[in-house]
């Protein structure tokens, strides 16, 4: 990641990339302030250098909500989480794998915040769109 930010200017993509590895180890490793500050240094900087839409700033946003979520930040991670899912559905469709993933990862974070029926209720449509698009014998299922 050092190397990387010599070489390059911080907002290209290897450099990015590079944060948001060591933002994930330093997670791994229950280093909490250093995973969040570089987490969110790549999600708002991909942000404003990719879109709000590519899918690597989308990537990053999950990242930063996993890693709140094993803080047991619930509703940061929800917050997160939710606003992936809308936009990937907007911009992949429900049935698009990614889009299933972030349904997944919303309905964990609901049935800790809310009525466990809104959980429950995002649950059901992801899996009637897996059921859909995904082989029986896929990770889904």
């Amino acid at each position: 990641m050092r190397v990387r930010k010599k070489l390059f200017s911080q907002e290209r993509k290897e450099t990015l990339s590079g944060i948001g590895i060591v933002g994930l180890v330093y997670g791994l490793g229950g280093r909490w302030k250093e995973a969040d500050k570089l987490q969110l240094q790549e999600m708002k900087t991909s942000q404003k250098v990719l879109g709000e839409e590519h899918p690597d700033a989308l990537t990053s946003m999950a990242n930063l909500a996993s890693t709140y979520s094993n803080q047991g930040r619930w509703k940061e991670a929800e917050e997160l989480d939710m606003q992936v899912m809308e936009i990937r559905q907007k911009v992949l469709g429900k049935e698009h794998p990614d889009t299933l993933t972030s349904m997944n990862n919303s309905c964990f974070h609901l049935e800790r915040l809310r009525p466990i029926y809104r959980g429950h209720l995002i649950n059901g449509e992801m899996l009637s769109a897996a059921e859909q698009v995904l082989d029986p014998e896929h990770l889904y299922m």
